[in-house]
């Protein structure tokens, strides 16, 4: 089971590139839309200001083909070269766009890079930062096919940190994947990760040796959790509880607390 706030945004870097400037620090509240690094890309800058000559270049020359006594085929050659160049300095347009890393959501910074700095070259992509939104917990469970019948919309369970130091929190079922999956998107739950799933890398993705499904639960009066936890999700469904195939197939929560 996954333990974690209800809303959250990681940030990546999509473009590799030196950072110029880093507008944010540990635990600081961000809008949505607001700066929170600048990079920049030399190797970028260049190709972009390559496109935008190419395109300039073939502008001046479709202008002045009116000229040439051949101009409708030339013409239409210098059209779709013209298409090309602009295609491509629009790309280039996009990819710098991404070098200024904005919050999706509002909330609080957390697991801020340490070592991030102005100056600072990072490779892409890259784990930066995450931004944790002003709502509450939100739990994410996987349980195996046969697990299915006994789930229920509404049914009441209770999540066990690992951690003592953590309090049981009450939940409840709020919703159930009709369709599984062996490519474990909850990182934390595998094996390689200290969770109870083994998986293999395959194409740069953890696949389990056989299909869970995700269950929603719903958390009440449970703030915005910032920390990584393990633990364990217990469901009553209908007159079985669910605790032996979760014990077998979940076994990590996700903690990101905002603090207050």
């Amino acid at each position: 089971a996954l333990l974690r706030a209800a809303q959250s945004s990681e940030v990546f870097t999509a473009v590799q590139g030196r950072v110029v400037r880093l507008d944010v620090v540990e635990g600081q509240r961000v809008q949505v839309g607001q700066v929170l690094a600048v990079l920049t890309s030399p190797e970028l800058d260049y190709r972009l200001a390559r496109a935008r000559s190419r395109e300039q270049v073939l502008k001046y020359e479709l202008a002045a083909v009116a000229f040439d006594p051949g101009f409708r085929e030339r013409a239409q050659v210098l059209e779709q070269e013209l298409g090309g160049a602009a295609a491509a300095r629009l790309g280039f347009d996009r990819e710098r766009e991404k070098l200024t890393l904005t919050a999706a959501i509002a909330g609080r910074v957390v697991d801020l890079d340490p070592t991030l700095k102005a100056g600072q070259w990072v490779d892409a992509p890259a784990k930066l930062m995450v931004v944790v939104g002003n709502g509450g917990a939100a739990i994410e469970a996987l349980v195996e096919e046969h697990d299915l019948e006994r789930l229920s919309q509404g049914d009441a369970c209770r999540f066990h940190p690992d951690n003592p130091s953590w309090p049981v929190l009450d939940c409840a079922v709020a919703a159930v994947d009709k369709v599984g999956s062996s490519v474990l998107e909850l990182r934390e739950l595998a094996d390689a990760s200290g969770g109870p799933i083994a998986v293999r890398q395959l194409d740069k993705q953890m696949v389990a040796d056989r299909a869970y499904y995700r269950v929603r639960l719903s958390v009440a009066e449970a703030p915005a959790p910032v920390m990584q936890i393990r633990g364990t999700a217990v469901i009553d469904g209908g007159r079985t509880s669910l605790l032996g195939g979760l014990l077998r197939s979940v076994a990590a929560v996700l903690i990101r607390e905002l603090g207050v």
